[in-house]
């Protein structure tokens, strides 16, 4: 329109009007101006005249307006210099007026970086006013990408992200199409940036069309502020309208016990996008949209965490999307959680049995699972986790047993031990032991007596069988092993006890025992032997004090000789009883002597009994008996009252009241001890009564007597005869009189004497009479008148 003078105008750029190379303008352009006669502008200010913002620029010629409103201002220069013109200098350009276009060519060197530009104005002479503008030279293109939210869709409008950079100028537009044609700078398909800078993230939303399945591809641009163009960027999205196919690869165990699920699926998609899955308790089909899908990858197994679950009936289900949102028909899940092993009871081998003799058994058993049920069990001679193998055998409960075969045969307790498995795969285990036993019992511990000397004995064997207990047994005199269908005899414990029939003679007797356990095996024979002697030992030349009748001590000596001819001699013991002695002093066969002391000192006859004992208890006695005379027996002496004669007759009467005098001793009156010497001597001052009485004319009077001795004492001692069994002045046989030879006589001299013997009738001790002529030296010269000599009798026993 005409312009009026003296009329202010403001004219705006819009930003939807383009400039020249289709660029939007990133804001409105104002320009305001006072018609009139006056040539400078209302303000004053420095402006880039640039196609697309005043800030940035893709050339280094630009074109930039500038206005002062200082009238003073009649020339102007515009520099990228800091420094001020001089006004003397050259490139001062006076204008007509005010605003007025300047074309400025930027420094190439300048290229990606902010420059500062500078219009002076003076008026002629120096400087009036300046005006400065900071203009970014960017000659770079940005750059941007474009992602669809996701790979595929089956939804009418897709998310997508638009991500731009620049490292000068913001972004400053953007357009989006479903062609890879460059467009137009000026097109109006491009939408402003409301807040540009150098990174740009922005969401949007687009419709497409997703009426049928195909890749859909989207390509985008985007101008920075400086209006340098990027190059194509895009991506696809695929329309993805089928579902995918979803299963098990391998069938759920129907039984659990882990502490986790792991599934191998099978699907099948045909986008060939991202998959996701979702496990849970409720057959409801879930929402795209639900926190709980999770990303599948495909071959990938799937793990679920079972720890919380209670044992019992797990009900669950799975579903499978793709990225479109497509759901796969559900696969529901059923399991039995089972953490529990089954129960084993009344495992037993061969019925319970204890022992066994051969290496096929039987095992029997009850196991019961109340949830799972049993399935499996597996039977081994070591407690080893069995293998997951074909060594499983299946479990039938109405089966009442199951065959085994030992491999370990040796003789010993055998541990077998049972493991069971229900289907959830939990396993119990549960021992039983039997003892293999092929040999024999033990042998019987017992022996018999070596000598034995009844007819039957009873006898106690201990049998210690540490496997199978015996239970028979079969005894025989003959050393023939008995067979199977012999007549075996059962006992039972450990302990057996056996009459043996010894009837038969005497000598060494055997018998023969065989054991038999109750698996059958047979051990044997145990001899059992002993000796048979019915036969009392043999006494012989039992003497007592070496056979004489007669003792005056009461301790006295045994000889005898034992023999035994089977079991030998064992023992003696003497008594004055015929009883047989309850303890016994221990000898052998042979000659023996011992020694016996009175108890019963009374005089008389004493009997003694020897008992002798063989090694098979049998016993023999013999008696002995001897007179026991301990009172001195008495005796009288007379003699003539004087004599000239060397030879004296004298007359001894001595009389006993059980042995009778023997012998008699004759000595000086005045030695009143009896002579220790033989009283057995024929000779000296001894002498012998044979008979009842004796006389002699033997020398009294020892050779050296005192010359002047008148009176020649004369003493007799009278022996009790040992072996005398009859008063010797009785009628009858004169019986020998055997003297002891254990003393010498201590004197000696030579004599004889004859013996006249005369029997005193009634008397009952027996008596003598004694006619002895004494023959002495007589000295012939006498010193004293005639004397009557003195003698002394001593009767001794």
């Amino acid at each position: 329109q005409d312009l009026l003078a003296e009329t202010v105008y403001t004219l705006t750029l819009l930003p939807k009007l383009v400039s020249e190379s289709g660029s939007p303008l990133s804001e409105a352009f104002v320009l305001s101006f006072t018609t009139g006669t006056s040539r400078f502008s209302a303000e004053t200010f420095l402006r880039h005249r640039g196609d697309f913002t005043d800030n940035y620029t893709n050339s280094p010629n630009i074109t930039l307006l500038l206005s002062s409103a200082n009238e003073n201002s009649l020339r102007y220069q515009v520099t990228d210099q800091s420094v001020a013109p001089s006004s003397a200098g050259s490139g001062w350009q006076t204008p007509l007026g005010y605003p007025v276009e300047v074309p400025f060519k930027l420094s190439e060197s300048n290229s990606g970086s902010s420059t500062t530009l500078t219009a002076w104005f003076d008026d002629g002479e120096e400087l009036v006013e300046q005006v400065s503008l900071g203009l970014v030279y960017d000659s770079v293109s940005p750059s941007g990408q474009l992602e669809f939210a996701q790979s595929s869709t089956r939804d009418a409008e897709v998310g997508i992200t638009l991500s731009a950079s620049d490292q000068l100028s913001p972004i400053a537009w953007y357009l989006l199409k479903l062609d890879n044609l460059t467009p137009a700078l000026d097109a109006e398909d491009w939408i402003p940036l409301e807040n540009g800078s150098l990174e740009a993230v922005i969401g949007l939303t687009r419709e497409i069309d997703n009426s049928q399945e195909r890749t859909l591809p989207l390509y985008g641009w985007v101008l920075d502020a400086a209006g340098n163009l990027s190059e194509v960027f895009s991506d696809q999205v695929l329309i993805d309208l089928s579902a995918p196919e979803a299963s098990l690869a391998l069938e759920l165990e129907p039984y659990l016990n882990t502490e986790s699920l792991r599934l191998e699926l099978k699907v099948e998609d045909n986008s060939g996008g991202e998959l996701f899955y979702l496990l849970s308790k409720d057959e409801q089909a879930p929402e795209v949209v639900d926190a709980r899908w999770q990303a599948y990858l495909v071959g990938e197994p799937i793990e679920w965490d079972l720890s919380g679950e209670k044992e019992g009936t797990l009900n669950f289900y799975l579903w499978i999307r793709d990225q479109a949102g497509n759901l796969a028909q559900r696969v529901e899940l059923h399991t039995v959680i089972d953490r529990t092993p089954p129960t084993i009871t009344e495992l037993l081998v061969d019925g319970g049995d204890n022992y066994t003799n051969s290496k096929e058994i039987e095992l029997s058993w009850l196991a019961v699972d109340n949830l799972s049920g049993v399935a499996e069990f597996y039977l081994a001679e070591i407690a080893d986790t069995p293998p997951e193998a074909s060594a499983w055998l299946d479990y039938d409960p109405a089966k009442e047993s199951y065959p085994y075969t030992l491999t370990n045969t040796s003789n010993g307790q055998k541990s077998i031990t049972l493991f069971v498995r229900d289907q959830a795969g939990n396993i119990a285990q549960q021992t039983a032991s039997i003892t293999f036993d092929n040999l024999g019992p033990a042998a019987a511990v017992g022996t018999l007596p070596t000598y034995f000397n009844g007819d039957t004995l009873n006898v106690s064997l201990s049998v210690d069988e540490v496997m199978a207990e015996a239970r028979s047994y079969w005894l025989s005199s003959t050393n023939q092993s008995p067979d199977n269908n012999s007549n075996w005899i059962a006992f039972s414990g450990s302990d057996l006890t056996l009459t043996l029939d010894f009837s038969a003679s005497n000598g060494l007797q055997q018998r023969f025992l065989w054991l038999k356990d109750y698996l059958g095996n047979t051990s044997g024979p145990t001899i059992l032997e002993t000796t048979i002697d019915r036969l009392g030992p043999q006494i012989s030349q039992l003497q007592l004090n070496g056979g004489a009748a007669y003792t005056n001590s009461s301790t006295l000596s045994l000889n005898w000789t034992a023999t035994d001819d089977i079991s030998g001699v064992a023992g003696f013991m003497v008594s004055n009883s015929s009883a047989s002695p309850a303890s016994w002093n221990t000898i052998s066969a042979g000659t023996h002597s011992t020694s016996f002391t009175l108890s019963n000192l009374q005089q008389g006859s004493k009997t003694l009994y020897l008992h002798v004992q063989d090694q098979a208890k049998n016993t023999s006695t013999s008696t002995a008996s001897i007179i026991f005379d301990i009172q001195t027996p008495v005796g009288f002496l007379t003699l003539p009252h004087t004599t000239n004669q060397a030879s004296l007759p004298f007359l001894v009467m001595a009389f006993d009241n059980l042995s009778g005098a023997q012998s008699y001793q004759i000595q000086p009156a005045a030695t009143t001890a009896p002579i220790d010497s033989n009283w057995t001597a024929r000779n000296g001052v001894v002498y012998l009564l044979k008979n009842c009485w004796a006389s002699s004319m033997e020398p009294l009077i020892p050779a050296r007597m005192p010359t002047k001795s008148l009176i020649s004492p004369v003493m007799i001692r009278v022996l009790p005869a040992s072996t005398i069994s009859a008063p010797c002045c009785q009628t009858g046989t004169i019986k020998p009189l055997p003297l002891p030879t254990s003393t010498t006589p201590a004197h000696r001299s030579s004599g004889s004497g004859s013996e006249t013997k005369q029997a005193i009738p009634g008397n009952p001790r027996s008596s003598w009479r004694f006619a002895l002529t004494i023959r002495a030296l007589i000295l012939a010269r006498l010193c004293y008148p005639w004397t009557t000599a003195a003698y002394r009798l001593l009767i001794t026993t």
